[in-house]
């Protein structure tokens, strides 16, 4: 059985890499980005995460799903591990304008 993402899933337009010993490794094509006037940009603190920013930056344009754009935030900023900023602490980064993000998902 094939398993189905959403286009919300940052996996969603993955390749899957077969090795010949039979293991395999999902490849994710991350978003090319270029910069815009309305992209904001938000100084991280201790114990943040992209999800947790994405939910309070596009919380007003879709309050129940805000938070699935965490990985718009990442590749826009080269951020590898979504579950530790400690060395963005004090950073600004960018959080790409929320038409970009809702129009490449």
């Amino acid at each position: 059985m094939a398993l189905q993402l959403t286009e919300d899933n940052p996996y969603f337009n993955a390749t899957v890499v077969s090795f010949p010993d039979g293991t395999q490794y999902l490849e994710r094509e991350e978003l090319d980005y270029q910069p815009q006037q309305t992209d904001d940009y938000h100084r991280v603190t201790f114990g943040e995460t992209p999800n947790q920013i994405a939910y309070k930056r596009y919380n007003q344009f879709e309050p129940i799903y805000a938070g699935r754009y965490w990985h718009f935030i990442c590749d826009v900023n080269g951020i590898v591990n979504p579950l530790d900023l400690s060395s963005y602490v004090g950073t600004e980064i960018v959080v790409p304008s929320y038409p970009l993000a809702r129009l490449r998902r």
